[in-house]
């Protein structure tokens, strides 16, 4: 199985969209996940088969952060 990260998702619900369709065609069983601040706020998660919420990329210790 692979699966796909999409980080500052955002407004890119064609971009999640296409990763989505084009990932099926080749592994039926992959997913494409979404990070963005404000997840719930986001079109983008929103589509996206799973979301994690992240710091904001100026955040200090946002690579830290996000490997937890």
């Amino acid at each position: 199985m692979s699966n796909i990260l999409i980080t500052c998702a955002g407004k890119r619900v064609s971009l999640v969209r296409s990763f989505k369709t084009e990932l099926k065609l080749i592994f039926s069983d992959s997913k494409v996940y979404t990070t963005d601040f404000s997840p719930e706020k986001s079109a983008a998660c929103r589509v996206s088969d799973g979301y994690f919420k992240v710091p904001p990329v100026t955040h200090y210790n946002y690579i830290q952060n996000c490997s937890k």
